[in-house]
């Protein structure tokens, strides 16, 4: 499901796939996507897979809970997304 890391601290290929699908969720729907949704997306038979990988995003500082414990990117996480106070994307 994660694969092995690759060196101390980075993420490994499922992890930077599974983020790159979630800044690209949030980019068309301002939110990120049920665990349901992302497991789907990746073809894993639970949205166990998924909560684990959230899990080790969350760890590596990609995402964080916020007040209601729900994921949110943390500025790293972002990598660069911005959205627009309208939705639209500024450029």
């Amino acid at each position: 499901m994660t694969g092995k890391k690759n060196k101390a601290g980075e993420l490994t290929t499922s992890q930077r796939q599974v983020l790159a699908y979630l800044r690209t969720f949030f980019q068309l729907n301002h939110c990120l996507p049920p665990n349901a949704t992302i497991s789907g997306a990746f073809g894993w038979a639970s949205p166990n897979a998924a909560s684990e990988v959230m899990l080790r995003l969350a760890r590596a500082g990609m995402l964080e809970l916020n007040e209601i414990g729900r994921y949110r990117f943390t500025r790293a996480g972002l990598g660069g997304v911005v959205i627009a106070m309208n939705g639209s994307t500024p450029w």
